[in-house]
């Protein structure tokens, strides 16, 4: 029966593809989460426009408008506050909760559910530092 030696050439060539693969998939797991941070953000600079939005209509009605399709209605001058309500990053509608003095805008993540981590985090414009 033969024996195989290993060479100092196959050697390297296992070492290569095994750092390549190790750099492969730590490209993957970056990206991943990266990739969630940056809708996280898109998610709270919307719910921050849109929050923006509702104050400039609290401002000039003197109430808190009864949900975000208020915002896009032309005023007396034609001035629209916000032309269109945006989704979420995940495709999901905002909501809206309001009482007589406050209001809170909620994306419920990426799983459309109330609570969650990561990525199914919930974002709130009242948990958004100003």
């Amino acid at each position: 029966m033969k024996k195989y030696k290993s060479t100092r050439g196959s050697l390297l060539i296992k070492v290569a593809i095994f750092a390549f693969s190790c750099g492969f998939l730590l490209a993957l797991l970056h990206g991943e989460i990266f990739g969630v941070d940056k809708l996280i953000r898109r998610a709270e600079a919307q719910i921050s426009d849109l929050g923006y939005g509702i104050e400039v209509y609290r401002i000039k009605k003197g109430k808190y408008p009864k949900n975000l399709i208020d915002l896009t209605i032309p005023d007396k001058r034609g001035n629209i506050l916000i032309t269109i309500i945006p989704c979420d990053p995940w495709g999901n509608q905002y909501l809206y909760k309001r009482s007589h003095t406050q209001f809170d805008i909620i994306s419920l993540g990426a799983d459309g559910k109330s609570g969650g981590e990561g990525q199914n985090t919930d974002i709130k414009y009242s948990e958004i530092p100003k």
